[in-house]
């Protein structure tokens, strides 16, 4: 959003390694344009109706309580604000390089580890936001 000339970009994560990493991209911008901070997608610490727009990439299908999260987004979003989000494919739709991925866990993986519950309950299944249909329920 800053390269495209966006006044103020916030980005949000749980991890500081990730954030660290993220740095080099925040200071290629004209300073305080650019914050990075650390927290909690279910939590943001940020004011009600502050932002414009709100992007998740790949990241509600990592969250613990997605619901919380897209709860909070809406919560930061001015009126008339934009929430866009992005996950995977199933590979059941044509995602090649991802049933790749899951051929192996299948053969080399361990068939008996399972997530831990959450507050929110049992996790969702991983692909559970790339059906409309699976989504809305």
């Amino acid at each position: 959003a800053a390269a495209r000339g966006a006044s103020e970009v916030v980005a949000v994560d749980f991890s500081a390694a990730m954030l660290e990493q993220a740095r080099a991209v925040a200071e290629a911008h004209p300073s305080g344009v650019v914050t990075l901070l650390e927290g909690d997608a279910a939590a943001l610490p940020l004011p009600d109706e502050s932002f414009d727009a709100v992007v998740i990439g790949f990241g509600l299908l990592h969250l613990p309580d997605p619901a919380s999260a897209l709860a909070e987004a809406h919560r930061v979003l001015k009126p008339g604000g934009r929430l866009a989000f992005s996950v995977w494919e199933e590979p059941s739709r044509g995602n090649d390089a991802f049933a790749a991925l899951l051929d192996a866990l299948a053969e080399h993986g361990d068939k008996e580890a399972a997530l831990p519950d959450t507050s929110a309950g049992a996790p969702l299944p991983f692909f559970h936001f790339a059906s409309l249909e699976a989504s809305t329920t």
